[in-house]
């Protein structure tokens, strides 16, 4: 319906697995930081890191990974008093979804040509 496609990683190469291990990366550095050492803590941190990774503008779609996905940007708790959800209509939801997919994949489009621009120049050096 959307044109997605379920893609498989391999094993033991970087390139493949970049976007999750950054991912991971965020996730430990936060949790390093908010359970400060007290390691059975660190499960009452990781909703909200989540939820700051998940609201967090990606340098690669140039939008939240939340907007990637629903098309929309999230209520922050402090806006749940203003009323209901501001996109109330099917298909307002549906046509703002499609264009965050396309943004997000013109965007990492651009940002895959960067970076193979950048390992051709770094390869000929």
């Amino acid at each position: 319906m959307l044109g997605i496609e379920h893609k498989f990683g391999t094993i033991g190469y970087a390139a493949g697995l970049g976007v999750t291990e950054r991912s991971h990366d965020y996730i430990n550095n936060r949790l390093k930081i908010f359970a400060s050492g007290k390691v059975k803590d660190w499960c009452r941190f990781l909703p909200y890191i989540a939820y700051a990774f998940n609201t967090s503008i990606s340098a690669s779609t140039s939008q939240s990974p939340f907007k990637t996905l629903f098309g929309f940007e999230t209520i922050f708790p402090s806006e749940a008093h203003l009323g209901a959800h501001r996109y109330g209509l099917i298909n307002d939801i549906t046509n703002r979804l499609l264009k965050a997919r396309d943004v997000a994949q013109q965007n990492l489009l651009q940002a895959q040509l960067i970076g193979e621009k950048n390992l051709t120049h770094d390869a000929e050096t």
